[in-house]
């Protein structure tokens, strides 16, 4: 903290509560895309999934990329800095919702799997947009 003789404000502001997350696991974009993760290793961990091992690796890989990028984005300081790393996120987001089409076309998974995963990967692409829109309106890099 800036020391109260170079700035008069720093006693104001140490007064103030603290807005926003103070860790990325606070993030609901962050938890939707990691539930989203963890139902996909569940699907490539059983048959017939787990047999095709370039499918395996690739949604598992964009997958795990989207909660990932938003943690490494948290990390950063800057506003363009963050809005970027959660802009990758939302690319990985769609990368795996079209590799869930491929999953059912693939019959992978069944249709009533297929929609509860489709549910959940919108939801995590629509908290992570509003996430990013947040981001780049914010005067202050950590009232998110």
């Amino acid at each position: 903290m800036v020391q109260s003789a170079w700035c008069p404000e720093a006693r104001i502001l140490r007064r103030l509560p603290r807005m926003g997350a103070k860790d990325f696991t606070e993030l609901r974009c962050w938890q939707l895309c990691r539930t989203l993760k963890l139902r996909v290793y569940e699907v490539t961990a059983r048959k017939p999934a787990c047999d095709d091992s370039d499918f395996c690796r690739q949604i598992r890989k964009s997958a795990a990329s989207a909660p990932r990028n938003i943690a490494e984005g948290f990390g950063r300081f800057g506003h363009r800095e963050m809005s970027q790393y959660v802009r990758i996120a939302i690319g990985s987001l769609k990368e795996t919702q079209d590799a869930l089409i491929d999953a059912l076309d693939q019959r992978y998974v069944n249709q009533e799997e297929f929609d509860e995963l489709w549910a959940l990967s919108v939801a995590a692409v629509k908290t992570t947009t509003a996430f990013k829109r947040s981001v780049e309106n914010s005067p202050d890099p950590r009232s998110w």
